[in-house]
This record gives structure tokens, sequence and C-alpha cells, in this order.
């Protein structure tokens, strides 16, 4: 009886071992199949160019289709409801289980805004970047608050108005070197005047002292006159 019982237990054990064994290559080929798929690779024909949301540290693509973002140092892509981000805008894509925090603040007509150039009612003149620039700077430009402060200069358009300040400068310093000359001038006109008015001077002294000598002339005359006059009446 016992020899029966033990026997049993055995067989039993050698059931429970084999369906174990059965079911591991079992459980491994469920795993393998419930796996999330990666998105397929984006064909860029050239680099991608970069371009900043307003108000935001978030960058997108431009020029292709597909939405691919960069923050925070990745570049993100959502594709089939999930998100997937990689340290490169085309390849290396890896599952991420939720949403990116920055996506909350992303309009969901940025695209139309942006083949309108047209931002909140304001003129958009977005200023696009290379990816390599973009992926250098991004930390310092969003701790320098760099969008910001092009925003509030006015980015391309107060780059306009600072070459036509410099051109005004630039017109205005060639007036004054213009003008150098003019005023280098002076003092030899002033030479000129003080040569003319010698020249008034001295034609104005030469009658008086024409005069002075005529007057002598004159006088040595009556002298000698006199002289004569005095021979005269000498003889008489």
């Amino acid at each position: 009886m016992r020899f029966r019982l033990f026997a049993n237990t055995a067989v039993l054990g050698a059931a429970i071992l084999t369906t174990a064994l059965a079911a591991g290559p079992a459980a491994a080929q469920i795993q393998v199949g419930v796996s999330i798929a990666l998105p397929p690779p984006i064909v860029f024909v050239a680099p991608p160019q970069v371009v900043v949301l307003p108000g935001s540290n978030t960058y997108f693509a431009a020029g292709i289709a597909q939405d691919v973002y960069f923050q925070g140092g990745f570049w993100w892509r959502p594709w089939e409801g999930r998100w997937y981000r990689s340290s490169y805008y085309d390849r290396g894509w890896s599952y991420y289980d939720r949403t990116p925090a920055f996506y909350g603040s992303v309009p969901g007509d940025w695209r139309d805004r942006y083949s309108r150039h047209q931002w909140e009612g304001q003129q958009w003149d977005y200023d696009s970047r290379s990816h390599q620039e973009v992926e250098k700077n991004w930390s310092d430009w969003q701790s320098s608050n760099y969008w910001e402060g092009r925003r509030k200069s006015g980015g391309k358009g107060n780059q306009g108005k600072s070459s036509k300040a410099a051109s005004a400068s630039r017109s205005g310093s060639g007036a004054n070197s213009v003008s150098q000359p003019r005023s280098a001038q002076q003092p030899q006109a002033g030479k000129s005047a003080s040569k003319s008015s010698s020249k008034s001077s001295a034609a104005k002294a030469a009658p008086a002292s024409q005069g002075n000598s005529k007057g002598q002339d004159k006088g040595n005359g009556k002298d000698k006159g006199g002289g004569s006059h005095g021979g005269k009446s000498g003889k008489h």
C-alpha cells in the first residue's frame, strides 16, 4: 500500500514537472508577442531645420509630414497613439510609456500657424536653426531665456532696424567726412580774407603817404623859391 502511494506521488510530480517545462517556451512566446513595436524610420532628404515654438523651449522639425519634436535634449515622436524618444532625429527610437509633459502646451494647429506665419494674432517671423546648433545650445538657451529675449527685442525685425540704423550712421559719418574738408578750408578762407584786408589797408595808406610826399615836395618848392627870392633881394 505504501509502495503504491509512493509510486502515484512520483508519477504526479513527474507530470507537474513536464507541464512546467512545456509551459516555459509558451510563456516566452507570449512575452514576445505583446512587445511594443517601434515606429518605422523617417526618410530625410536632408538634415532638418528646427524651429522653436513661441513661448516655449520646444522645437519641431520643419519641412516633414511627421511630427518630430526636440525638447530637453531628446527627439520625440508620436506614432499610433504611443510616444517614442531618441538621441537622434532619424534613428534609435525607444518606447516612452507616457505622454511627455511638454506636449500639453503645444497647440494642435501649430502647423497652420507655421504656414501662415501667424502666432496668436501676431506676425511670426520664425528663426530656423540647424539640428546640430539646437542639440549643442538648447540647454544654454533655456537657462538664459534666449528665445524670450529675441522675442522682446523683435528677432529678425529688430535686426532689420539695426541694419537701417547702421546704414544711417554710416551715411552720417560719410556726411561728416565730407564736411571735414570744408572746415579744413575755412582757415584758408580766413587767410585770403586777411590778405585782402591787408591789401585794402595798404591801398588806403598809399594815397595818404603819396599826399604827404606831395605836400613835402610843395613845401620844399616853396623853400627853394624863398631862397631864390632871397637871392634876388640880395642882388637888389
